[in-house]
């Protein structure tokens, strides 16, 4: 489910947008869009990480090239926090 909320807002439309006119494959990760949706799979793409055991985070990036953006997890603490207040 993490992997349609992060598209939803993306693509900023919110809870708008009906979640039974698109789905996701794991094995290659795309995006599938139901006929007559619209939508281009080809200029999203999606990113999915466990900065825990029970925690994952998904990523959704509107690209409009052919080369795919790095998407590397950056630990952020309490005190990286508070110095930046």
């Amino acid at each position: 489910m993490t992997l349609k909320e992060a598209y939803i807002k993306a693509h900023g439309d919110g809870l708008s947008l009906p979640l039974d006119r698109f789905a996701f494959s794991l094995s290659p990760l795309r995006i599938a869009f139901a006929p007559g949706f619209g939508g281009d799979p080809t200029v999203w793409q999606f990113s999915t990480l466990s900065p825990t055991p029970t925690h994952i985070l998904s990523v959704a990036i509107r690209h409009g090239g052919t080369n795919p953006v790095a998407v590397a997890p950056y630990r952020v603490t309490h005190s990286d926090i508070d110095r930046l207040m």
